[in-house]
């Protein structure tokens, strides 16, 4: 079975999405306490779990053979709430704990096949595109072949998430697995990079053709490029009403008046539509400041704004539902968090607080879209474990 690492872990969202696959997770890191709590209730046989920070890790003890390795390092430096800091920022830079990994696994002939980080899309941006070059760079000097897609949960569950994911194929499978400049004629190469352009961002498609320069290396054609095959991205069938929890609890009346007496007009129309529609109606609104007052903004494209964390800067997104002429507001649970993100939620993470749930729900994946990504492409390296001798089970960690 192909096995993966999963750096940065969380509460193991990626796990979940590789392992119907026909991935074996066989290391997995974080050293956020809480998170590892609600790790271990979600995966009660976790022996693979290693709680230390990823820089005191010995990469020579880790478990071998490894084929992929997933890292969804945090992206707060990344992003207008970290201030842009970037791969030089207190987290964000932990990126190089990464290399530190694959480094020396290439070094001791063990370098996996293929690896997957996904992030925020700010990470094409960062320090005006530099950090992302540097990245790009480190992992071509590392003996990876480069893909970069943009993938929206929202093709998935009804969640506007937008996510960057850097997906790299060791040079020696990278031929029978890409489309590469090199061995391509009459512009396949450059039709294969642009026949899905909903999924390479703009940045990246330009990189790709050598029109960006970068500050550190020159001509960004320079870099070491190929093209994953994807399909079509899939059309999403769930509405976000589908996914609210009837059974929480909810504000009084006299709050949830309060509430849509500080809406605007325009969302307060829009909440009438709901009602006016009949059946169960729901939607999400945010708590916003306008013109030096504070007021609920209501969507009505019938999917959630992008899940945040209790410490991510941003106000937690509220329920707003409609049922036979009534409406009932709350802030949106844990639990619509999980399903939010394609995740199913266990009865035993009661027992944990939901500032604290929201912040590990909203700080992973969303499971569709990871499995989506890697089944179409890694799914080459994972064949190619077929023929490899059964692994033992004492490999140590240190």
């Amino acid at each position: 079975m192909a096995r993966f690492y999963e750096l940065f872990a969380g509460i193991g969202l990626v796990r979940e999405a590789l392992e119907p696959l026909g991935w074996e997770c066989v290391y997995a890191n974080d050293f956020d306490p809480k998170k590892q709590a609600i790790y271990s209730v979600r995966h009660p046989d976790h022996e693979e779990f290693d709680s230390r920070d990823l820089w005191s890790v010995d990469p020579a003890k880790l478990p071998r053979p490894v084929d992929l390795i997933a890292s969804s390092f945090p992206c707060i430096d990344l992003s207008l709430a970290g201030n842009r800091r970037g791969l030089a920022g207190e987290h964000s830079g932990a990126f190089w704990a990464f290399t530190r990994v694959l480094e020396q696994l290439r070094k001791s002939g063990d370098a996996p096949g293929a690896v997957m980080i996904e992030n925020v899309t700010g990470f094409l941006s960062s320090n005006g595109g530099e950090d992302f070059r540097m990245a790009v760079r480190a992992l071509n000097n590392l003996g990876f072949r480069l893909d970069a897609v943009q993938v929206t949960a929202e093709h998935f569950t009804p969640q506007s998430r937008p996510r960057l994911f850097v997906l790299g194929i060791r040079e020696d499978l990278a031929p029978a697995a890409m489309v590469l400049p090199e061995n391509s004629a009459d512009g396949e190469w450059r039709r294969a990079m642009l026949s899905n352009p909903d999924i390479r961002p703009r940045q990246v498609r330009e990189m790709m053709l050598g029109g960006q320069t970068s500050l550190l290396d020159g001509p960004s054609g320079g870099f070491l490029w190929g093209v994953l095959r994807f399909p079509e991205m899939p059309r999403r069938t769930q509405d976000f009403a589908e996914v609210v929890d009837r059974e929480s609890s909810w504000w009084s009346r006299e709050r949830t008046e309060k509430a849509l007496s500080e809406m605007a007009p325009l969302h307060r129309a829009r909440v009438r539509e709901m009602i006016e529609k009949g059946g169960r109606q729901a939607a999400t609104a945010y708590r916003r400041r306008r013109n030096g007052k504070s007021v609920y903004e209501v969507r009505s494209d019938g999917v959630a704004g992008c899940l945040r964390t209790a410490r991510g800067g941003s106000s937690t997104q509220l329920v707003v539902a409609t049922e036979a002429g009534e409406v009932r507001m709350r802030r949106m649970s844990p639990r619509e968090y999980a399903r939010l993100q394609g995740s199913e939620y266990q009865e035993e993470l009661d027992s944990f607080g939901e500032a604290d749930l929201r912040t590990a729900f909203g700080d992973a994946v969303c499971v569709p879209a990871v499995r989506w990504v890697a089944k179409h492409a890694f799914d080459f390296v994972r064949r190619q474990t077929d023929e490899r001798e059964p692994v033992g089970t004492g490999e140590s960690r240190g």
